[in-house]
């Protein structure tokens, strides 16, 4: 199933509402990987690290495309979708067995030719680069969907509805009539 969803990252919608979904099956893909390096064989390993490998380029490749907006009715829904990011960001910066390095003698920190992308150099590095890119358009993505869920620390109790506006100012309340005089200054 983890191949299956790296392999074509496209497969997954990049629409806004499909964000938590998606980064909170690379972090499964990524804790996955975690558990079960510990303790195999080298051509197991192999295989968990291409796995591993997958997943960064598969949570790269959603940054391809330009985000999207959208309305919705359930005012949580976007800061639901930016907890998923941040817990995938969490993980990154607090993996304490990253693959490659805790480990020891590692395959991936050695020069080699990858199964798939063919001749390498460094690879420990560059898989190093690609993490903290990652980190970075995710801290970024967390960053735009709270901004959605809350774009000026939104309080209904605060403001006067519209409608309000309208009404006869004689009729309003002690408490209702600055706030209709502070909205007014901001339509204008």
């Amino acid at each position: 199933m983890l191949q299956g969803t790296t392999k074509l990252a496209w497969k997954f919608s990049h629409h806004p509402a499909a964000t938590g979904m998606f980064f909170t099956v690379m972090l499964l893909g990524l804790k996955f990987c975690t558990c079960q390096y510990e303790g195999s064989l080298q051509n197991v390993r192999l295989g968990i690290q291409l796995l591993e490998d997958g997943i960064y380029r598969a949570a790269l490749g959603w940054f391809a495309y330009e985000p999207e907006w959208f309305e919705h009715d359930h005012g949580n829904f976007a800061h639901i979708e930016a907890q998923s990011v941040n817990s995938f960001v969490h993980y990154l910066q607090n993996d304490p067995k990253a693959l490659g390095g805790e480990y020891g003698g590692s395959f991936l920190d050695m020069d080699h030719c990858h199964p798939v992308w063919g001749p390498m150099e460094n690879y420990a590095a560059c898989r190093d680069k690609r993490k903290q890119l990652l980190l970075m358009l995710c801290q970024h993505e967390a960053d735009r969907l709270e901004v959605w869920a809350q774009p000026v620390n939104y309080k209904p109790h605060d403001r006067v509805p519209l409608k309000d506006m309208k009404a006869d100012w004689k009729t309003m309340t002690y408490q209702e009539l600055p706030l209709a005089k502070a909205r007014l200054h901001e339509l204008e």
